[in-house]
């Protein structure tokens, strides 16, 4: 099916395309676990596994940041001249 000029121009001006290549030899675990969440009848496909599994690190790499945040660097609190009981 061959996409017409207005859909070829929207595809370039709103979507980026990533390929990513797995090597069977030493990703064959990312593979399986991909392949195992994969649900053709909930249109659920690869990029979609992929996609959950970047937002998934991205949560959780803000919540890192925030438990950070709130507990001073180690360095912060050994400058502190508190007095010693």
């Amino acid at each position: 099916m061959a996409y017409s000029e207005a859909r070829k121009n929207w595809d370039k001006e709103n979507t980026v395309i990533f390929s990513v290549k797995f090597f069977k030899t030493n990703e064959q675990d990312l593979i399986d676990f991909m392949d195992s969440k994969v649900d053709p009848a909930a249109k659920v496909g690869r990029g979609t596994v992929l996609k959950q599994a970047l937002r998934f690190y991205m949560e959780s790499e803000k919540a890192a940041q925030a438990s950070s945040a709130v507990q001073p660097a180690r360095e912060e609190t050994e400058e502190l001249d508190l007095p010693i009981d």
